[in-house]
């Protein structure tokens, strides 16, 4: 849309739309393209004097020539738009020109000038967070933690981040994380940075989001160094996009020597202080406490968890089942207490982070009342269960499905055991909005699964094998043709003609009803 706006220069959102396609430009690292885009603009001699535009455009323009590595004209940008802003809020745009121009000087690497203006600009990390504010509180969030002031950055970064999840605003909730990670890297807490992380990067990675993290510069290439040697650990995370970033701050020229050998492979050494970190462990004496048995878990159809005695774990409450459920679902990796309490509590309510930690304390004394201790883990606003002690249909389905594994002679019976932990869509009785993407992706992974086991029956002549196979499939998706013909090809490799007829005219009922087509339409 931008692009066709732009060649209509009379249009009345022209400036606007242009202006916040140049910040996405510039997000996506399409440096060349987003400065075309701004001299475009900032070419035009009838550009209106209307503030807010005004600033996207100008504070676009000045990351744009920072990153193009010429700083002076940057600074220079933001100093035309103090003399441009002519509105009644006046004194609201300055302070905003004002917090951009520090996180200028932070990433040009003038801490004297970014601290002097902590002392001016009249705001303190205690202040209410507020949506209005959201920029000059990140910035100050930002310029706390490049001058040392961690705590202070951390305590502000970590309550911006939370109205932002309330308000839904994806990328600032991103810059919020940032913050978070480079303040708790400054404090030598680089574990829980990392863990951050990756929470940031599992939310910018389908936006494609580059220069959010190049930005932050040589922290983040330590960070994104520690998170990519953890994949040779054998966790799981966005690896390939912490890559693609690590090549990215490489060619920024920011953290070379930290991302040369993990921009390629994604292995390598982590750095001293992440590697202690891991070895301690920084997790409360509760979660350091050991299980005794196990779990056994099922998420497929309707959430069950028996205890070690094989008897159905009754629940104090509904919400420490789905918060269970919900760590579950993370399969072992640590969940921010921020996208926990969106998840379970969908509403603005003051008392949502009491409700998370009354609902911790439930689900542990129930737990620990059937002898099941320390499964529920707590690092410092992160929480994750212990996936070891636990015994469950859906964490086992997707380590096979992930795995890839087709059906041969030595595994058909295991594959053929997996697909039948598939019980029925995932927690679909229980009706958790957040499980819904997850759910899908199983079902045809679970599809894909049957018609690998299909064709290996044809293939080795088990017609009836392949019969079963197929039946199963048409239980959990009729509105599939392609399992309906595959049924009808096996009950043709059988000789039985009247079935496979019998199956071809439920085809046909199933496309006119469903999608008024007739078999091959």
């Amino acid at each position: 849309m931008a692009g066709r706006l732009g060649e209509n220069l009379a249009h009345p959102f022209v400036l606007s739309l242009n202006a916040s396609h140049s910040r996405l430009l510039y997000e996506w690292n399409r440096l060349e393209e987003a400065e075309a885009c701004v001299r475009r603009l900032l070419g035009r001699g009838d550009t209106p004097p209307v503030a807010r535009t005004l600033l996207h455009l100008y504070g676009s323009a000045s990351r744009i020539m920072q990153a193009r590595g010429y700083p002076a004209q940057a600074a220079d940008l933001l100093l035309q738009l103090r003399a441009r802003v002519d509105s009644p809020d006046y004194d609201l745009y300055i302070r905003r020109i004002e917090a951009e121009e520090a996180c200028l000087r932070v990433r040009q690497g003038d801490l004297r000038r970014a601290a002097a203006w902590l002392g001016r600009c009249g705001m303190s990390h205690a202040d209410e967070v507020s949506v209005g504010s959201v920029t000059e509180q990140l910035a100050l969030a930002r310029v706390l933690a490049a001058c040392g002031r961690g705590e202070e950055a951390l305590d502000l970064a970590e309550r911006l981040y939370a109205l932002l999840c309330r308000e839904d605003r994806l990328r600032d909730r991103i810059q919020a994380l940032l913050v978070q990670c480079a303040a708790l890297r400054g404090l030598g807490r680089t574990d829980e940075a990392v863990a951050r992380l990756d929470t940031a990067l599992r939310l910018a990675e389908p936006q494609g989001f580059v220069r959010s993290f190049v930005d932050e510069g040589e922290v983040m290439a330590e960070l994104l160094a520690a998170y990519a040697g953890s994949e040779a650990r054998g966790a799981v995370g966005a690896f390939a996009y912490a890559r693609r970033l690590l090549q990215a701050l490489s060619a920024d020229g920011a953290g070379r020597t930290v991302a040369r050998g993990n921009a390629e492979t994604g292995d390598g050494e982590v750095s001293e202080t992440a590697d202690r970190g891991a070895a301690e462990g920084d997790v409360t004496a509760e979660s350091k406490a050991p299980a005794v048995g196990r779990l056994q878990v099922n998420c497929f159809g309707r959430f069950k968890v028996c205890g070690p005695d094989g008897r159905e774990v009754r629940w104090r409450t509904s919400k420490a089942e789905e918060l269970l459920a919900y760590l579950v679902h993370h399969r072992g990796e640590a969940a921010d207490r921020y996208r926990i309490m969106d998840a379970l509590w969908d509403d603005d309510s003051a008392k949502t982070s009491a409700n998370l930690h009354t609902t911790v304390h439930l689900l542990r004394k129930t737990l620990a009342s059937i002898g099941i201790e320390g499964v529920i883990q707590h690092n410092r606003g992160f929480y994750r269960v212990d996936v070891d002690v636990l015994d469950c249909d859906y964490l086992s389905f997707e380590a096979w499905a992930s795995a890839g594994t087709p059906p041969t002679d030595d595994n058909i019976d295991r594959c053929e055991a997996i697909s039948k932990l598939y019980a029925g869509p995932y927690l679909s009785d229980n009706g958790y909005p957040w499980s819904d993407p997850v759910g899908k992706s199983l079902e045809n992974e679970f599809l894909a699964l049957l018609l690998q086991i299909y064709d290996y029956y044809m293939g080795d002549g088990n017609y009836p094998a392949a019969i079963a196979v197929m039946k199963r499939a048409l239980k959990h998706a009729a509105w599939r043709e392609d399992v309906h013909v595959r049924l009808i090809q096996a009950y043709l490799a059988c000789k039985d003609r009247i079935a496979a007829l019998k199956q071809y005219d439920a085809l046909k009922r199933m496309l006119r009803t469903e999608y008024r087509l007739e078999p091959g339409g």
